[in-house]
């Protein structure tokens, strides 16, 4: 990949990590450090300066996952149990925990302020959507986590079964789409509002790897985008035909006038053209033109017309038999 890289250290830490990044044009980024004791704590860098995350009341440690566009950072923290939290941009604080739970850590945050995440109550691990201080809790199988969201509604996180860890995209409406990739165990972290998935697998041979996954548009999409590609053929070809139309010599018929605000150019025009060695009358209205003719006086000594410019419309008319 091309373009520079930047390091990102915060002063006196012993460990950096970036974990979340939003979408403003000057970003700000999130992330985690750890001092000289090995104690975790947070950050965020916004126009080059580092502040810590470190004034969250009653808390031993503190982890920032992710930052939305309004400068809302969401994560967990440690007190006694671990606790979700909510900091808003003007740097107070919400704690996040679902009804019920005995651990909860909120994971992902879109532009709409909805928040995924994961929660333990009853010897197992739930997924959670925050949404309009509205909790959504699901199961996709065991030990549920929800890792991300995009700006969609659309989740990704994972799950077991049988043994394995399984990837899973959760839609708005609460459909689930499994994530694995072939042969591996497979967690999904993050998503786009492209539907592209990012995460990791470990395959066979306990190796962990990154991925990306790049949805494919379901039948009813292709055929939607086939139609519309007709679509612009069809218009293109109709353009250039009219086009070549319009370019023929055209042989004017007489027409009597019939009555003040008559269009004396009206009437269908034949154009001669060859086609497949047969020959055609084809009749092409004026509009296919870049004037009409209006008449307002019909006096045969002395008509009184007034020619207009008009845009050219493709049209196409049914031919007559010639006479």
């Amino acid at each position: 990949m091309g373009g520079s890289y930047t390091t990102l250290d915060v002063a006196g830490s012993a460990f950096t990590n970036a974990t979340g990044i939003n979408s403003k044009r000057d970003a700000d980024i999130v992330g985690l450090w750890t001092d000289a004791s090995r104690y975790a704590h947070s950050y965020l860098l916004s126009g080059g300066i580092y502040t810590k995350l470190d004034d969250i009341p009653g808390s031993t440690a503190t982890y920032a996952l992710g930052i939305n566009a309004a400068g809302q950072i969401i994560g967990g923290y440690l007190a006694g149990s671990n606790h979700g939290f909510l900091r808003m941009s003007d740097g107070s604080y919400k704690t996040i925990d679902v009804p019920r739970s005995t651990d909860t850590q909120a994971e992902g945050i879109n532009d709409s302020g909805q928040i995924a995440g994961r929660y333990f109550a009853g010897g197992n691990t739930h997924g959670f959507l925050l949404s309009e201080n509205v909790y959504t809790t699901f199961d996709v199988g065991l030990d549920t986590e929800a890792l991300g969201i995009n700006d969609l509604g659309q989740m990704v996180g994972s799950y077991l079964a049988g043994g394995t860890e399984h990837g899973f995209l959760r839609m708005r409406d609460g459909s689930y789409m499994m994530i694995d990739v072939p042969g591996s165990s497979t967690r999904a972290i993050g998503i786009n509002d492209f539907g592209e998935i990012v995460g990791q697998y470990i395959d066979a041979g306990g190796h962990v790897h990154g991925f990306l996954a790049t949805p494919t548009p379901e039948p009813s999409t292709l055929l939607l985008l086939a139609i519309g590609t007709l679509g612009v053929i069809g218009w293109t070809c109709r353009r250039h035909f009219t086009h070549g139309l319009a370019n023929q010599p055209i042989h004017r018929r007489t027409a009597k006038p019939r009555g003040p605000g008559y269009l004396a150019d009206a009437l269908p025009l034949p154009v001669q053209r060859q086609h497949r060695g047969l020959k055609r009358v084809l009749y092409v209205r004026p509009s296919l033109l870049t004037s009409v003719r209006r008449c307002t006086s019909l006096s045969r000594a002395r008509p009184q017309c007034q020619r207009s410019v008009v845009p050219a419309v493709p049209q196409f008319h049914t031919p007559r038999p010639t006479r």
